[in-house]
């Protein structure tokens, strides 16, 4: 039987090719253990095509202007884009838009690099697309909260996106 497993299910039967490195022995009560996929490190060639789902960075949003709105940010690699969820203590329950934005929350890039949800009751979650953890974390930039859509330019909560938040 080499490199193949033989199933005879109700008179039928069934042949598999698989490697024999890829298939685990038998247990002595006849089970098979299944085989746990190796996770990739960031920046490799699985996490580039956005393969590498589940990985988590967590960002601490810092309250700027006094405002009082501290919070996190949690980015999760979820296939080839990032899930982006934002949660402020003290925030307003009115909207509040935020951006991802290239540069630091020292000097920030005045154009939005990637838009966020709006912050609406402390809390936003948004999906983007086509981006992975590795390429936010691998360049200089920022998660940023506006203070309102008419006052974009007072910011009151600001994160570094950096390989060491990783």
């Amino acid at each position: 039987m080499n490199r193949r497993t033989l199933a005879f299910t109700a008179g039928a039967m069934l042949a598999v090719a698989a490697p024999a490195s890829a298939v685990p022995p038998a247990q002595p009560n006849g089970t098979v253990p299944s085989v746990k996929k190796k996770s990739e490190p960031a920046g490799s060639a699985k996490d580039a095509k956005g393969a590498a789902a589940g990985r988590v960075v967590t960002v601490p949003l810092r309250a700027q202007n006094g405002s009082g709105e501290n919070g996190t940010a949690t980015l999760r690699q979820s296939g080839p884009n990032v899930v982006v969820v934002l949660r402020l203590q003290g925030a307003p329950a009115t909207a509040q838009p935020a951006h991802i934005h290239a540069g630091t929350c020292a000097q920030l890039d005045p154009k939005p690099k990637y838009p966020l949800a709006s912050v609406t009751g402390g809390s936003s979650t948004t999906t983007v697309k086509g981006v992975t953890l590795a390429q936010l974390t691998g360049a200089r930039n920022a998660i940023n909260v506006h203070q309102s859509a008419a006052q974009l330019k007072k910011y009151v909560s600001c994160g570094n996106l950096t390989a060491k938040t990783t």
